[in-house]
């Protein structure tokens, strides 16, 4: 078994695989987290790229994923609380439906969401502003992913949407498959 971020050669653990393959997955998570080098996180501003369309009457200039204590950060454990904001510029008075998707490396959408989903409202923009998405359990599986932002009109005319904007990575322990982990309660006699 592995001891203390360092390989010294020891046996730190013995017993059967199952037992032992979580404390390897856990340590494998950690040095992930500890190497957190997937993007510079002191700049996420907002670039030119292909990736990037809309009528621009509303701009992101910010993007950031964040943990619980609103540090930036990349490498999320299955289960933690993630925070997405967006900071944007106004270019005109409009009234703007923001909304972000996450999605795996194979593309799959895993989930997606707006201000008109889940407010049944349009946010007016008259100034440069923030918003931010409060995500108290990220139960997404071990994996890579995408996030997407976007702002569109009433008329669901684009305005600013950006794909594959951040990524970020969910590492755990658990030996369970899929997209997402789902609360499961086990009753048997």
């Amino acid at each position: 078994m592995i001891k203390n971020d360092k390989i010294d050669g020891k046996i730190r653990k013995e017993g059967h695989p199952r037992d032992i393959h979580p404390y390897y997955l856990d340590f494998m998570g950690q040095k992930i987290i500890n190497s957190d080098t997937n993007r510079d996180k002191a700049d996420n501003v907002i670039k030119e790229d292909k990736n990037r369309f809309g009528n621009q009457e509303v701009l992101f200039s910010n993007i950031c994923i964040l943990d619980k204590n609103y540090d930036p950060k990349d490498v999320f454990r299955t289960g933690e609380k993630m925070i997405v904001e967006l900071k944007y510029k106004h270019i005109h008075n409009v009234k703007s439906n923001i909304g972000f998707s996450i999605s795996n490396i194979d593309g799959v959408v895993c989930y997606g969401t707006n201000i008109l989903i889940e407010d049944n409202n349009f946010i007016d923009i008259n100034a440069d502003g923030k918003i931010q998405a409060v995500i108290e359990k990220l139960n997404l599986m071990p994996g890579k992913y995408f996030l997407d932002v976007a702002a569109y009109t009433e008329d669901n005319f684009p305005q600013d949407d950006i794909k594959r904007v951040l990524s970020f990575n969910i590492v755990s322990n658990k030996l369970d498959i899929g997209i997402c982990k789902l609360n499961v309660k086990w009753i048997y006699d």
